[in-house]
């Protein structure tokens, strides 16, 4: 006997979804929808779409921009130490031409001498040296 009440219930419960459900679906089929709702739809898509393009290229540009800083940053001491070594490789080539010129100038005057002391040894011995002058 109680296994013929379920089945009755159970009968009973198929029977009260089934005439739900058919109740559900003729009110929505009654449910008007506005003319325009599904252009309305789209557009509201699109802007949304559009909205997220313009924020992609914002931040892609963000990005660029920090990409740029934070590899400036990263490089400007090798750019401060590699413009430091140029310097002093300038400043050293310069001071090494102007030592050249000083130690030229100075062995001239080292022979001016030595070739004068030479012709005044010459002279207390009566002797002279014979010079070419064009």
């Amino acid at each position: 006997s109680s296994s013929r009440e379920q089945l009755l219930l159970r009968d009973l419960l198929c029977v009260l979804l089934v005439s739900s459900c058919w109740r559900s679906s003729s009110a929505m089929a009654t449910i008007k929808m506005r003319p325009d709702f599904l252009i309305q739809k789209r557009v509201a898509n699109d802007n949304r779409l559009a909205a997220s393009c313009a924020y992609e290229h914002k931040m892609k540009g963000i990005a660029q921009s920090t990409q740029w800083y934070e590899a400036r940053n990263k490089y400007a001491f090798s750019d401060g130490e590699r413009r430091s070594h140029a310097f002093v490789k300038q400043e050293m080539d310069c001071a090494n031409a102007e030592l050249k010129l000083r130690r030229r100038t100075r062995l001239r005057m080292l022979y001016e001498n030595e070739t004068r002391a030479y012709e005044d040894e010459l002279a207390q011995l009566g002797l002279a040296v014979q010079r070419e002058h064009l």
